[in-house]
């Protein structure tokens, strides 16, 4: 596909949510996947507790997670996509050596007329913005954020970036799998990033097949259950805890036992 037709569905696809094309290639394909997991070097990672210890100030931050315990974390997937994207672009990419070269300015820009295209829709539905503007825009958050953010957030922080060590696929409904462009293959994505979406079951039933005790993929609804009842920072490469409660530790790998493909059934 020709970078033209890529940036026409990229703002399509993305422009809902505030995030430019080029922004996300950039953030998403080069940055992310360079660097899934790593430490505190993924920009899509809550990070390691020696960066809050560093800056207490961003234990806050942490409060806003899902598994945080706190009322408003219920809220997060709702509106984090968005939220997330713009913390990135207007401070992890101005900061981070790993942007250098992109051109930010112009993804501001960018993204200020998204958010003045959804500015004039809502005045121009008035009252009925509730239901042209802010349903839509949680909806999409939440269907969204309910992949994303399963993807890493139960899985090991890892020195070398393997899939199968630092990501996790879901099991979901087949009619949603299917309506969602199998979004729940997430090892395969990461594996073969440009692979069309219908060759995904494929490449999982190998992984399955071939590197069953590594590759995991839970139900659906198990790991957002688990989203909600484990903290978000990694005290170690293993275990995650929550900074504000240190003495809150979950150990991720028995989740890899209980989940790999290889003990289904």
């Amino acid at each position: 596909m020709s970078r033209r037709w890529q940036n026409f569905f990229g703002w399509l696809g993305f422009g809902p949510f505030v995030v430019p094309p080029e922004f996300w290639r950039k953030w998403h394909n080069v940055i992310h996947h360079g660097n899934t997991n790593a430490g505190d070097t993924d920009p899509d990672s809550f990070g390691t507790l020696r960066r809050y210890r560093a800056d207490p100030k961003q234990k806050k931050f942490a409060k806003l997670a899902p598994g945080s315990g706190t009322w408003y974390s219920y809220l997060f997937l709702t509106y984090s996509f968005t939220f997330h994207a713009q913390l990135v672009l207007w401070f992890q990419a101005r900061k981070r050596k790993q942007f250098k070269g992109f051109d930010r300015t112009r993804a501001v820009r960018q993204s200020v007329v998204c958010v003045v295209a959804w500015a004039v829709l809502a005045v121009l539905s008035g009252p009925l913005a509730v239901f042209t503007v802010l349903i839509p825009f949680m909806v999409a958050n939440v269907l969204g954020q309910g992949y994303i953010l399963t993807n890493h957030f139960l899985r090991p922080q890892t020195a070398t970036n393997n899939p199968l060590d630092n990501s996790m696929s879901l099991r979901s409904h087949p009619v949603l799998d299917r309506l969602h462009f199998r979004f729940s293959h997430h090892v395969e994505h990461h594996f073969f990033p440009k692979m069309a979406s219908n060759k995904a079951p494929r490449v999982r039933a190998w992984l399955e097949q071939h590197h069953g005790e590594r590759y995991v993929a839970m139900p659906h609804s198990t790991a957002l259950k688990l989203l909600y009842t484990t903290p978000r920072v990694y005290k170690s490469s293993t275990e995650l805890v929550d900074p504000n409660r240190p003495e809150r530790v979950v150990d991720l790998l028995p989740l890899q036992q209980q989940y790999a493909a290889s003990n289904r059934g």
